[in-house]
């Protein structure tokens, strides 16, 4: 029996990564999408303590009712990915 991979969605994969992730999925004769998805599991893994952190901190914060932090909160991380999305754009 074959093991059913999960429901499959499109990803962008930024195009200075592109040829370093075709190289590494040639090089281990697996497809870029594995390669992709063992990555992910690694950073879910490396960064497990600091994301259950950051739930556990927003949990408390609708718990407690506290929509000025909630607001600080989300505010901080879209600053965080407009700076991301600025820094790679054509200068």
């Amino acid at each position: 029996m074959v093991a059913s991979r999960g429901q499959t969605k499109p990803v962008r994969v930024f195009t200075s990564d592109e040829y370093s992730l075709g190289l590494v999925a040639g090089i281990l004769n697996r497809p870029r999408a594995d390669i992709f998805h063992a990555a992910w599991l690694e950073f879910l893994k490396t960064h497990r303590v600091e994301l259950a952190s950051i739930f556990q901190e927003t949990q408390e914060e609708i718990a407690r009712g506290d929509l000025e932090q909630l607001t600080r909160s989300a505010a901080s991380a879209l600053e965080a990915q407009i700076d991301d999305i600025i820094a790679g754009l054509p200068s």
